[in-house]
C-alpha cells in the first residue's frame, strides 16, 4: 500500500480556479490532502474542479509507534472546500483568513497563485 505524503493535512489554495492554481489543488489532493480552494469563482468553478479533485478520506489512525501518520486533527475540514475570495479586497481576506487558517481551520501548507495583484 502507497503512503500518500499530504495525508491528514490541509492545503490551502489562493487562486485555485486558474489553471497554476487548479493544477496544484490536483497534485495536493491526489497526494492525500483535503483541499480549500479560494478564488473569486471558486463556488462557480465547484462543479468543474470538484469532479476532477482525488476525494478525500482522512487517514487511519495509527498505532501509536507511528508519528508521521498520525490522525488528522480534529480542525481539519472533512471534505474540500470551495471560498469565494477576491484578493483585492482587504475585508474579503481578513474574513476568510482571519481566525487560525481558511475560514478558521489549520493549514498545513498554503499557495498563492493569482496575478493583477500591482498596485496603480
Amino acid at each position: 500500500m502507497t503512503t500518500l505524503r499530504l495525508a491528514g493535512k490541509h492545503c490551502a489554495v489562493v487562486g485555485a480556479t486558474g489553471i497554476i492554481g487548479a493544477q496544484i489543488a490536483k497534485a495536493f489532493a491526489s497526494h492525500g490532502a483535503v483541499v480549500s480552494l479560494l478564488g473569486r469563482s471558486a463556488l462557480q468553478a465547484r462543479p468543474k474542479l470538484e469532479a476532477e479533485l482525488a476525494p478525500y478520506s482522512p487517514p487511519s489512525p495509527a498505532p501509536s509507534s507511528s508519528p508521521d501518520n498520525a490522525p488528522a486533527p480534529s480542525d481539519v475540514p472533512a471534505a474540500h472546500r470551495f471560498l469565494r475570495l477576491d484578493v483585492s479586497d482587504p475585508a474579503a481576506i481578513k474574513s476568510v483568513f482571519g481566525g487560525r487558517g481558511a475560514a478558521g481551520s489549520q493549514v498545513d501548507c498554503s499557495v498563492t497563485d493569482v496575478g493583477g495583484l500591482c498596485g496603480s
